[in-house]
């Protein structure tokens, strides 16, 4: 172990506010759970291939790097308790920076209620790359193979503003008035609006969207051996009308955008009850049969595969 790893392990155990919590050892120790079903989750937040540290401050690397985890958790309808956290730094990061990335991951852990309890560092020659761990658990996991033939298929969150800001961001154009980059370096999970949902209607499969609605879409049906066909023009209604004008001006294809565009941190889940109305749970489709083809219906277009786009 370096001596910036030792020091920057000490300044952890200080800093640490619950003392039932100890990180120095090989392995994190804490009370035990109490749900029935344990769940763990880890995700890999790489330099040049998840962010850039030209446009991406430390604080933000370590939150975002942290929600990854913590939506895979709430995607199966569980909580999150505790995380732990890898750092694999290069000779540019300092202590201080290594701290300020900490911070991040604390402050996510206070937003959505659980602890930084461990992890490990150490350091390499190219770049900076973080391994976050969550774990929690559930009553009872939802599943992404769970979808049924006549399930309505609902997503919950918002489109276009992660695919627009990270377009301005990778071109270094003027952010326009109506995009919060805020919102795209810490999104927030629609946990109440989706909760508010569950508790009403039974819902059958459930997936976090991070790779686009189309790759999500394609893993539920391979996973419960289906298919599904998605009403665009429902998918164009709820999304903000400040965001497709930016979309516009910029020229970019509204398919991609709101089709493609990736890290929207929203819940993609399928319900046999179809509801027109409710809190930002917005019905977009429907599952089919498996024989049937993957479609998206386009205005004047007709159906299309989701190969298409």
């Amino acid at each position: 172990m370096s001596s910036i790893e030792s020091r920057f392990h000490e300044w952890l155990h200080e800093s640490q506010n619950d003392s039932s919590i100890d990180i120095r050892d090989d392995a994190a120790y804490y009370p035990n759970s109490n749900h029935p079903i344990s769940l763990s989750a880890k995700d890999l937040f790489v330099e040049d291939l998840h962010f850039r540290r030209s446009y991406w401050s430390y604080e933000d690397i370590g939150y975002k790097a942290c929600l990854r985890s913590i939506s895979d958790l709430y995607a199966m309808d569980g909580k999150p308790e505790h995380i732990l956290l890898g750092i694999s730094h290069t000779k540019k990061q300092d202590l201080e920076e290594l701290k300020k990335i900490t911070t991040g991951v604390r402050q996510c852990c206070i937003d959505y209620n659980c602890k930084l309890v461990g992890g490990d560092t150490n350091e390499n020659g190219s770049r900076l790359f973080l391994s976050v761990t969550a774990l929690g658990g559930t009553e009872l996991p939802i599943l992404q193979s769970t979808a049924k033939e006549g399930d309505t298929i609902y997503f919950c969150g918002e489109l276009a503003l992660p695919f627009l800001s990270l377009h301005h961001l990778e071109n270094s154009i003027d952010l326009p008035r109506g995009l919060e980059i805020k919102d795209f370096f810490r999104p927030l999970l629609p946990i109440s609006s989706f909760e508010s949902f569950k508790n009403r209607y039974p819902v059958n499969a459930l997936t976090d969207v991070t790779d686009g609605l189309i790759e999500e879409l394609t893993r539920i049906g391979q996973k419960s051996k289906v298919s599904s066909t998605v009403d665009f023009e429902k998918i164009v209604s709820f999304t903000n009308l400040s965001h497709l004008r930016i979309a516009k001006d910029l020229g970019l294809p509204l398919t991609e955008v709101l089709l493609k565009g990736g890290e929207e941190y929203g819940f993609l889940f399928t319900s046999p009850h179809y509801v027109e109305d409710f809190t930002h749970c917005y019905p977009i489709g429907s599952i089919r049969d498996r024989t049937l083809l993957n479609e998206v219906i386009l205005p004047d277009q007709g159906p299309k595969d989701f190969s298409s786009f």
